[in-house]
């Protein structure tokens, strides 16, 4: 597995993840259960902890990181597409971070959220639950509906 310590410490890896053999996990991070992790993505936890809760998905080239004073903390159900950014932020559950996407530090995604692609959530930005969020810098544009939130706890789950 790419599990790498970072000062003699390893990441915590629950029961049936998955890890491409082309990613990294490195650090103080825990994977909750179900967790999948595409080819060459990083989630490095050399400045503070990354938590990712049940479910989650991370495509291609996805980067997790951290900050002093800044954990990432992802909750369940989450996907993070390909080559998209979360940075020393909180992503709540059943969240879509779609391609290309970035999530700077100190900010707070609500649960149900779709952050659209080539959207950036700028540094202490709050989201607010069920938002669909659009541009540089992000701005709410409309609502999640009943679907969307349903379709993106499918994408987690599906194996």
């Amino acid at each position: 597995m790419p599990l790498l310590p970072f000062l003699d410490t390893l990441p915590t890896v629950a029961a049936d993840v998955a890890l491409d053999d082309d990613c990294y996990v490195i650090g103080t991070v825990t994977l909750g259960v179900g967790v999948r992790v595409g080819r060459r993505s990083v989630l490095r936890a050399d400045q503070n902890r990354i938590e990712v809760g049940p479910r989650c998905v991370f495509g291609v080239e996805t980067t997790v990181h951290v900050d002093p004073g800044q954990p990432a903390l992802i909750g369940a159900d989450v996907v993070v597409e390909d080559r998209a950014v979360v940075h020393g932020c909180v992503v709540g559950d059943a969240v879509l971070v779609e391609r290309d996407a970035t999530i700077l530090s100190g900010a707070r995604v609500g649960d149900g959220c779709i952050i659209q692609a080539d959207a950036l959530v700028a540094e202490g930005k709050e989201i607010p639950p069920r938002s669909v969020v659009a541009g540089t810098p992000g701005r709410v544009i409309r609502q999640t509906t009943d679907d969307e939130l349903a379709a993106i706890r499918r994408r987690a789950a599906a194996r």
